[in-house]
């Protein structure tokens, strides 16, 4: 992911963003101090409504903006 998007992920307070495949399966992990100012500021943008539009089709669950979602996560289970 390059550009307009990237850029705009990154000034919305995103350090990192990993993507991994495991078969048709995708994994994210996204590195931000706070997710719902991230989710906030990319809202009404148009390069991530754009990003988000393209990405929708191909997904079987499109992410969840929503409160529920946005606190939506997986339970750590080791950190080192």
């Amino acid at each position: 992911m390059t550009g307009e998007p990237t850029a705009a992920i990154r000034a919305a307070g995103v350090g990192r963003w990993t993507i991994r495949r495991s078969g048709t399966d995708l994994f994210h992990l996204l590195e931000a101090e706070d997710y719902r100012a991230v989710l906030a500021a990319l809202e009404d943008l148009p390069a991530d409504v754009a990003r988000q539009a393209r990405m929708a089709d191909p997904l079987d669950v499109v992410h969840d903006r929503s409160a529920q979602g946005a606190d939506a996560s997986l339970p750590v289970v080791g950190d080192l």
